[in-house]
Formats: structure tokens, C-alpha cells, sequence
């Protein structure tokens, strides 16, 4: 009798027991299902949130295509419109053969002037610092077009240099600008300052090429640096200048021509582009007076 009481409490404590461990087991359930709620939430939002970034990558990478395609597109459409007014001026010549020789008699002094100046610019004007790819596709796209900088992902030195080129070219009318502060730039970055020259007498001169004024440096212009050089020949401006006795007047025209190649890598096209730079060196009270055109 007294083990049927003993056996009876026991199953009424194994019954208690029972019932809590189910009472808690149905809690932690319940926990589950909550946690499992709130982990597919947040899933689906880290979803959202990582279509949200690629979204924005692909929006930045667009933007910057479309300003790459805009530079390319101006300079395409500056050059179509040149030629078209090269074939203008053509056509209406075509019977007029005192046209015709003039012309080509211009051009030849135009191609022997340039032939003449190209090893001196090239000894003067460095691009060092500046991205040789995009200088053209840069003048073209502000000359033509608008150009947004800082979508092309340029390097620091570059992207301030042509800052500084579309800043000076903005307020002036001048067809010329965008070329003559490009070249004033390049010759900034590549040289940091103005070069100072000594006379005898204690007098000293300033002079934007680093070319003095005197008959002597003309007839012996000086030889490029390693990395003038250098960044020329990666911007295809090959050592194809002729040299010619200049002038011992203290005012010349002369003018430079050379080719840069840009390449888009992410087009796997090239696009080759030469342009022409009149440069008109008068020395007048030790100063000099640098102008530069667009020619065709």
C-alpha cells in the first residue's frame, strides 16, 4: 500500500514536470517563429540594400561612359564641321587657279614654319603631369561641347590642369582660348614656375618657354629633357622637326603642330587627333607674348 502512495506522488511529480517542459517547449517555439520573422526581414532588406549599390554603380559607371562617349562625339563633330569648311572653301576655289596656287603656296610656308618651330616647342613644352589619352578628346569636348571632369575618373595633377584650362577659356569669346590656356598649362605643370634668365648688367627676364630673347637661343634651340621626351613620344609627337636658320628680328610667327593619340580602353577604339599651335614670340622690354590658335 504504502508503494502504491510512493509510485502515485511520483507519477504526479513526473506529470507536473511534463507539463512544464511542453509549457516551455511551446514558448520556444513561438520565440522561433518570431526570430525566423525578423531573420526573412532582414534578409530582404540586405536584398534591397545590395540592388540598391549595384544600382548606383551602374548609375556612376553610366555617367561616366556617357561623358566619355560626349568627349569623343565632340571631338568627332568639331573635326566633321573643320572638314566640311575645308571642302566649303575647296569648292569655291576649285575654278579660280590664283586661288589655287595662293593656297598652296600658303600652305607650304605654313608646313615650313612648322617643320622649323616643332623641335623648339617640343624642347619647351613638357606635359608631364597631365594624362596625354584625354588632352585631346578634353580641348575638343570644351571647345565644342560641355565636358563634366569629374566623371572621368582623371588623376589629380590632370583634373586641375584642365579645371584650370576651362576656367580661363569659360569667360572669353575667343575661339582661340581653349588651345592658348592649354598650352599655358602644360607649361605650368611641366615646369612648376616661370623660369628666370640672368643678363649681364644684373637684369633678369621672365619668359613663359624658358627661351631667351636673344638671336643666340633661336639658331641653337635647346634639346628636350628625359621627361619631355618621354611624355612626347607616348603622346606620338615624334622627333620628325627640321631645323631652319631663324630670324634675327626680336618678333617671329611660328607655328607647331604634333598629334596625340587617345585609346579608350573600354571601347577598344582609338581615336588620333593633330592640331596645329600658332605660337607668336615678340620680345618687347624683356617680355614675352604667347598666343595660341586652332588651325587647320
Amino acid at each position: 500500500m504504502l508503494a502504491r502512495e510512493s509510485a502515485e506522488q511520483l507519477l504526479k511529480i513526473s506529470s507536473s514536470k511534463v507539463e512544464s517542459l511542453e509549457a516551455e517547449n511551446r514558448r520556444l517555439r513561438a520565440t522561433n517563429i518570431r526570430v525566423d520573422a525578423l531573420l526573412q526581414k532582414i534578409k530582404e532588406s540586405t536584398g534591397l540594400h545590395t540592388q540598391d549599390l549595384e544600382l548606383a554603380r551602374a548609375e556612376r559607371r553610366l555617367a561616366k561612359e556617357r561623358e566619355t562617349l560626349k568627349a569623343a562625339v565632340a571631338a568627332n563633330t568639331e573635326q566633321t564641321r573643320q572638314l566640311h569648311a575645308i571642302l566649303i572653301k575647296a569648292q569655291k576655289g576649285k575654278f579660280v587657279d590664283a586661288d589655287i596656287a595662293h593656297s598652296l603656296e600658303d600652305l607650304q610656308k605654313r608646313n615650313t614654319h612648322l617643320l622649323h618651330i616643332n623641335r623648339v616647342i617640343r624642347s619647351h613644352v613638357g606635359l608631364a603631369g597631365m594624362d596625354p589619352e584625354i588632352l585631346v578628346l578634353a580641348v575638343q569636348g570644351m571647345t565644342a561641347g560641355e565636358l563634366n571632369l569629374a566623371d572621368l575618373e582623371l588623376d589629380q595633377e590632370t583634373f586641375v590642369a584642365l579645371q584650370r584650362i576651362q576656367a580661363e577659356a569659360a569667360g572669353s569669346s575667343d575661339p582661340h582660348a581653349v588651345p592658348a590656356a592649354l598650352a599655358k598649362a602644360s607649361h605650368q605643370v611641366a615646369h612648376g614656375k616661370l623660369h628666370k634668365r640672368i643678363r649681364p648688367g644684373g637684369e633678369d627676364s621672365d619668359n613663359d618657354l624658358g627661351v631667351d630673347s636673344d638671336s643666340s637661343s633661336e639658331d641653337k634651340p635647346p634639346i628636350p629633357t628625359d621627361q619631355a621626351s618621354s611624355v612626347m613620344s607616348a603622346a606620338s609627337l615624334g622627333d620628325n622637326a627640321t631645323t631652319e636658320p631663324s630670324s634675327p628680328k626680336s618678333g617671329r610667327r611660328v607655328i607647331c603642330s604634333f598629334s596625340i593619340k587617345s585609346k579608350f580602353a573600354l571601347h577598344k577604339s582609338s581615336l588620333a587627333v593633330a592640331f596645329p599651335i600658332s605660337v607668336s614670340h615678340e620680345v618687347v622690354n624683356r617680355s614675352s607674348e604667347v598666343s595660341v590658335a586652332v588651325g587647320v
